[in-house]
């Protein structure tokens, strides 16, 4: 199972909320834009997965991240006080010779805790950029198959983010 990371922000400057992407430097989807993210591991939680993907490919930390304090959190909430899951995709990849992997990709939105920090690309991203919401959209081929349907679905769900 994996996790994506849809990390948002909109900043008092910008007409439009933006997207934090990142270009994948390793398969699956190697070359696409994507959301940071990756595989859970044996006794994290979906959150703390997200968290810990969003630093290590980006550099930067989700906000309120440490969660470890909460004993139960709430699904539901709009404004995006800490992150949390919103909705999942099938990420197959098949060859020639038939499917080679399919994982399930819990998505989950967020925000960080410094929006004004540059993103920094580490781990298997070999790129990370803010995306204003329309230029994100228009990428096309360039963006991971599902990418524009799980950006409006965040939008959908959080809007309107709290200008920062």
């Amino acid at each position: 199972m994996g996790v994506g990371v849809v990390i948002l922000r909109h900043l008092k400057e910008c007409k439009e909320p933006e997207v934090l992407l990142i270009r994948r430097g390793k398969p699956p989807n190697k070359g696409l834009w994507s959301f940071c993210g990756g595989g859970l591991e044996l006794g994290e939680t979906i959150v703390q997965c997200a968290a810990r993907e969003a630093k290590e490919e980006t550099g930067l930390v989700l906000l309120q991240d440490s969660l470890s304090s909460l004993s139960q959190f709430e699904f539901f909430q709009t404004d995006l006080r800490y992150p949390v899951p919103f909705t999942a995709v099938d990420v197959i990849d098949r060859d020639e010779s038939g499917i080679r992997f399919h994982y399930a990709v819990i998505e989950v939105a967020s925000r960080v805790e410094n929006p004004r920090m540059e993103p920094v690309s580490g781990d298997d991203a070999d790129a990370a950029k803010w995306f204003s919401i329309s230029a994100a959209k228009v990428l096309g081929e360039e963006l991971v198959p599902n990418g524009k349907e799980v950006i409006q679905e965040a939008l959908n769900r959080f809007s309107p983010l709290p200008r920062e």
